[in-house]
């Protein structure tokens, strides 16, 4: 599982339309365009308090494992391009190190990220995985 994935947040986190409606503010989405038109996309909210899911490199290592290998989830959707915006790429860790994996945010989104995970600034400890 070494494949990195694109991270989105949603065009309109509000919920008024798209991916903002139904997938919880902050939650992980990654995910990659389809050939059939829209992007696939898994995503982690960690509503539930995961003990595991402390960062959002964590919840993005989680929501990539399950899209890798097709895992049955709710927490999966295609959503219209427009509904998206790319702010990143998740770097998964060496096989079977869930913990190194990584956030590496596109240059200018630092802001779309922090807004959608409710932050001033972006830290190390929201973008990397626990070393």
């Amino acid at each position: 599982m070494t494949a990195m994935m694109r991270v989105y947040v949603p065009a309109d986190p509000t919920g008024r339309s798209g991916a903002g409606g139904y997938i919880a503010s902050g939650a992980a989405i990654v995910g990659s365009e389809r050939d059939e038109g829209g992007i696939g996309v898994d995503y982690e909210g960690a509503i539930y308090r995961q003990s595991g899911m402390r960062t959002f490199a964590d919840r993005c290592y989680y929501a990539h494992s399950r899209r890798i290998v097709l895992y049955p989830t709710v927490a999966r959707a295609v959503l219209p391009a427009t509904a998206l915006v790319p702010v990143g790429w998740f770097h998964p860790g060496p096989e079977g190190d869930w913990r190194s994996g990584r956030v590496e945010v596109d240059p200018g989104r630092e802001r779309l990220l922090a807004e959608w995970l409710g932050v001033e600034e972006l830290g190390p400890e929201l973008v990397m995985g626990r070393e």
